[in-house]
């Protein structure tokens, strides 16, 4: 049993790694990523980077929709770049567990609709596989 979760786990730490950029994000941006993986439902993340480096996000989660997951992410983004003077535009970088940073207008439409009907845009452990029962 415990092989099988380590091959489950080893499987998903993939696909994480294929639904990356191959643009880099800093580390401690990495990690707020990896941390929102673990929020509830209607989710979203928005960033913003500074061609130095620095960047800032806003998330929100438990929302009524995806749209108002967005909103209120970016609101948190919009806010952190002005506290810190970051330059870089805020952008959606998650919506649910699917990092969408580098969709284009149309696909991120599509993803927005296909999150709101209740589709898994991004397939992660149950709550039930994580607590092997």
């Amino acid at each position: 049993m415990k092989l099988l979760k380590l091959a489950i786990f080893g499987s998903l730490l993939l696909s994480l790694a294929a639904c990356q950029t191959t643009t880099p994000v800093p580390a401690g941006m990495y990690h707020s990523q990896q941390k929102y993986l673990t929020f509830g439902e209607k989710k979203a993340m928005v960033g913003a980077m500074d061609t130095n480096g620095a960047y800032t996000f806003g998330w929100a989660w438990n929302q009524n929709s995806a749209e108002d997951a967005i909103e209120s992410a970016t609101t948190g983004c919009v806010e952190g770049r002005h506290s810190s003077e970051i330059i870089g535009k805020c952008k959606i970088h998650f919506i649910g567990n699917t990092n969408v940073r580098t969709f284009t207008e149309e696909e991120l439409k599509q993803a927005i609709a296909a999150y709101n009907k209740g589709c898994l845009l991004y397939t992660s452990p149950s709550p039930r596989d994580q607590r092997g029962s």
